[in-house]
C-alpha cells in the first residue's frame, strides 16, 4: 500500500510539472471565460481591441455555417459577420472612427479568396491603421492559410483551440502586389501569378465548378475533381498540343529580359511558398535570397508540363528558378490562360494586336496574424 501511495503521488507531481512546463496552466487560462474577454468589445486590451469575424458560411460545404453559429455563440452579433449579407463592408465600417480604424483584429473564416476580400476592401475604404488578419481556413486550397501557420484546412476543432492560437500569434508585414493586364485596372495579388500549363488546369476545374457547384462541395470531391481534369491536360501534354512559353511571351524582370528554355510550358510567379493546395513549388538556390512574404520580392520560375507538376505536388520536385525581382512585365501574344490567387480566366488576344502587357508591381504591405509555431516568413 505504501509503495502505491507514493507511486500515485509521484504520477500527481508529474502531471503538475507537466502542466507548469508544456503550458497546461495556460490552456486552461485560454477556455476560462476570462480569457475570452481578450477578444470582446469593451473588455480586449485597448492596444490589440476586439476580434471582429467575417464568415463566408458557403466554404467548406456546411463547415462555415456551424462556425458562424459558434462564433455567434463565443462574442456576438457586433463581432461577427456573414459575408453574404453586404460583404465585409459593414462589418468593417463598424470599427472606423474619423477615417481610422479603433485598434480591432480580424479573423477570416473561408478559403484564399475571403482574406483577399478583406484586404481588397480595406484598399478601397482608405482608412488608417488597418487592423492585422489571420485565417481560419475553410476552403479547399487554403495556402495563405499554410504559410501563416493556421493550416490546410480546419477540421471542427474546439473553438477554443482557434481561440488559443489567436492569443498567442505574431504579427507580421506581408507582401501585397498589383496585376495589371492590358489597359484594366490592376487588380491585388497575395499569393501567386501563374500562366500556362496548370492554369489550363485550374480554368477548367473553374468553368465545370460554376456550371454544376453542387458537384464540387467538399475538399475532397474537388481533389478528385482536379485529378480528373489534369489527366485530360497531361494527354494534351503528351500530344504536344501545349504551345512552349517562349513562343508566346517575352518576359522582363526589373526590365532586364529574361530568356525562357522551350521545355516551359508554365510559369510561376510565387509571393508565398505554398501553391495550388501545399505544394511548394520555389527552392531558393544558392545565389538567390530565400523566399519570403515581407521582402517585396518575387519569385519567377516554370514548369515543364503536367508530369512536372504532378512531381512538385508530390513533393518530388520544384519549379526552376528563372530569377527574383520587384517588378515583371510579361508580353504575350496569344490567347492563354492565367490566374491571380486561384481565379483563373483565359487571357485572349485581340488579331489585330501585337500582344498583350501583364505588369506586377508592390502594392503595399498589410499585417497578418502568424500563428506562433509557424516557421516560414
Amino acid at each position: 500500500i505504501f509503495f502505491r501511495v507514493v507511486a500515485w503521488l509521484l504520477l500527481c507531481t508529474m502531471k503538475h510539472l507537466k502542466g507548469l512546463f508544456h503550458g497546461d496552466g495556460d490552456k486552461e487560462k485560454v477556455d476560462s471565460p476570462k480569457n475570452l474577454d481578450h477578444f470582446k468589445v469593451g473588455k480586449a486590451p485597448h492596444n490589440l481591441g476586439p476580434l471582429i469575424v467575417f464568415v463566408n458560411p458557403k466554404s467548406g460545404g456546411n463547415q462555415g455555417h456551424q462556425v458562424k453559429k459558434d462564433m455567434l455563440e463565443l462574442l456576438g452579433p457586433e463581432q461577427v459577420f456573414d459575408l453574404t449579407e453586404g460583404g465585409p463592408e459593414p462589418g468593417l465600417r463598424k470599427y472606423v472612427k474619423d477615417g481610422q480604424f479603433v485598434p480591432c483584429r480580424v479573423l477570416a473564416c473561408g478559403g484564399d479568396g475571403t482574406p483577399g476580400w478583406i484586404l481588397t476592401v480595406m484598399d478601397t475604404m482608405k482608412c488608417g491603421n488597418e487592423p492585422p488578419i489571420a485565417v481560419l481556413p475553410l476552403g479547399t486550397g487554403n495556402d495563405i492559410s499554410r504559410v501563416l501557420g493556421w493550416g490546410p484546412g480546419y477540421k471542427g476543432e474546439p473553438m477554443s483551440e482557434v481561440m488559443r492560437g489567436l492569443y498567442t500569434a505574431h504579427v507580421v508585414p506581408f507582401d501585397r502586389w498589383s496585376c495589371r493586364v492590358g489597359d484594366t485596372e490592376g487588380r491585388p495579388l497575395n499569393n501567386y501569378f501563374s500562366m500556362g500549363v496548370d492554369t489550363d488546369i485550374l480554368l477548367r476545374f473553374h468553368e465545370a465548378r460554376q456550371k454544376n457547384p453542387e458537384k464540387f462541395n467538399n475538399r475532397e470531391m474537388n481533389k478528385m475533381h482536379y485529378i480528373k481534369f489534369s489527366m485530360s491536360e497531361f494527354v494534351d501534354d503528351v500530344k504536344g498540343r501545349n504551345t512552349p512559353l517562349p513562343q508566346c511571351c517575352t518576359v522582363w524582370a526589373d526590365g532586364k529580359a529574361q530568356a525562357l528554355p522551350q521545355e516551359a510550358l508554365g510559369l510561376m510567379v510565387l509571393n508565398i511558398q505554398s501553391y495550388g493546395g501545399g505544394a511548394k513549388m520555389w527552392q531558393s538556390p544558392s545565389d538567390m535570397l530565400p523566399q519570403s512574404f515581407s521582402d517585396e520580392m518575387l519569385e519567377i520560375g516554370y514548369v515543364k508540363g503536367t508530369k512536372h507538376m504532378a512531381e512538385i505536388q508530390s513533393g518530388l520536385s520544384h519549379a526552376i528558378p528563372i530569377c527574383q525581382c520587384k517588378h515583371l512585365k510579361i508580353s504575350v501574344t496569344e490567347d492563354l490562360a492565367m490566374q491571380v490567387d486561384g481565379e483563373p480566366w483565359l487571357q485572349k488576344v485581340p488579331p489585330s494586336s501585337v500582344g498583350i502587357d501583364v505588369e506586377i508591381s508592390h502594392l503595399k504591405q498589410n499585417r497578418m496574424m502568424q500563428h506562433v509555431d509557424s516557421k516560414i516568413r
